[in-house]
């Protein structure tokens, strides 16, 4: 999606979900981050945008709507002009996705799980594939298909992201199908294979590994049967630790906070 030059990612502190596995738990958890308000967050778009970030990827922004909202009619009068990513885990209200329809141009959920088994046992919801089911489907209605620029970029649409997580090749598969029966080629979906055991997830002997080529490999080739023409799939160096970001705060400036 970001291309060689890539894309300027702001990380929201406190995920409304729980997810055991989480390889950014230090601040989706334990909230780590520094707080800044509706100005500075407005200037680092615009640093991220003079920096060369081909898009601004808001990372589980949905707490922080309003002020997420403020900010980029802010930035948007200071010149932004590229696309803006609602990257979030897919667990959200519908009343969200419209307030924010008219300020996102790429919404990038998760489908994590079709099982609901699995969101209460891995996640802490009940109800997560009934509820992120009917959000991806209004982030489709809002946004209609994905749209390319002339350089091959995502500009507009839904990219859905799904994490293979060991052990859970069929649900993946059930992720994927559900998708393209609902979709089609309307939306693109992002193949993850970078999952390590991190957070509470070392604690689980069911996660408590990296996934097997077999297993991923199984879903993208599923995929590619299905039909799907638009789609992102990682490489196996893609599962390394050392490719989590640090959340020490050293990426955001504290001037004018």
């Amino acid at each position: 999606m970001g291309g060689e030059r890539g894309v300027g990612a702001v990380f929201f502190s406190g995920c409304p979900m729980h997810c055991v596995y989480c390889q950014n738990y230090s601040v989706s958890q334990e909230c780590r981050g520094i707080e800044i308000g509706e100005e500075r967050l407005a200037e680092i778009f615009v640093e991220l945008t003079a920096a060369g970030a081909v898009a601004l990827d808001l990372v589980s922004a949905t707490q922080f709507a309003p002020t997420v909202r403020n900010s980029l009619d802010l930035a948007r009068k200071s010149g932004v002009t590229i696309p803006i990513v609602w990257n979030s885990n897919g667990y959200e209200r519908i009343e969200t996705l419209d307030y924010m329809a008219a300020s996102v141009d790429i919404f990038l959920p998760d489908l994590k799980y079709v099982n609901e088994e699995y969101g209460r046992k891995y996640s802490a919801v009940a109800d997560y594939f009934q509820v992120a089911a009917a959000a991806i489907r209004r982030m489709v209605e809002i946004k209609g298909a994905v749209k390319f620029g002339a350089d091959g970029l995502l500009k507009s649409g839904v990219l859905v992201r799904h994490l293979v997580l060991p052990g859970h090749r069929h649900d993946s598969m059930a992720a994927v199908s559900w998708l393209w029966e609902n979709f089609g080629n309307a939306v693109a979906v992002s193949l993850m294979r970078q999952y390590i055991p991190a957070g509470q997830a070392k604690k689980i002997p069911a996660l408590n590994r990296k996934i097997t080529t077999f297993e991923y490999m199984s879903v993208v080739d599923h995929a590619r049967r299905l039909g799907f023409e638009h789609g992102y799939i990682q490489g196996k160096n893609s599962a390394a630790a050392d490719l989590i970001p640090n959340f020490d705060g050293s990426g955001v400036s504290k001037a004018n906070l």
